[in-house]
C-alpha cells in the first residue's frame, strides 16, 4: 500500500511508480533521494528545431557547435537551407523570420 495515496497495488516489475508521484521499491526501503535535474540549456538549434516541428536531420547540432556569432553571421544560408526542405514546406520569409526569432531567444538563454 502507498503510504501517500493509499493505493493497493500489486506490481511485477519494479520499481513501480505511483499515481501520486512517489516511486516503490518492494523491498520497503524509502526511495532513494531524487537529485534535480537541470534543464537542458536552450540553443540556436534546439529553439529553431521546435519551432520548425522538423525532426530531420538538417544539421542542428552543427550550428549549435559554432556558436551564436556564427549563427548570426550565417542567418541568411540557415534560413535557404530551411527553405530547401520539403517535409515542413515553410518559405523563404518564414523561415527568415524563424531563425531571426530562434537567435533571439537563444541569445537571451545565454545572458541568463
Amino acid at each position: 500500500m502507498c503510504p501517500s495515496c493509499r493505493l493497493v497495488k500489486y506490481a511485477r516489475v519494479l520499481p513501480y511508480h505511483c499515481q501520486c508521484g512517489e516511486v516503490h521499491w518492494g523491498d520497503g526501503s524509502p526511495p532513494p533521494p531524487r537529485q534535480p535535474r537541470k534543464p537542458r540549456p536552450r540553443t540556436f538549434g534546439t529553439v529553431l528545431r521546435e519551432m520548425v516541428g522538423c525532426g530531420c536531420p538538417i544539421g542542428w547540432r552543427k550550428w549549435d557547435a559554432r556558436g551564436l556569432d556564427w549563427c548570426r553571421d550565417n542567418a541568411e544560408q540557415i534560413a535557404q537551407r530551411l527553405t530547401a526542405e520539403p517535409r515542413p514546406a515553410i518559405p523563404i520569409d518564414r523561415s527568415r523570420e524563424l531563425v531571426r526569432r530562434a537567435l533571439e531567444i537563444a541569445e537571451q538563454a545565454t545572458v541568463q
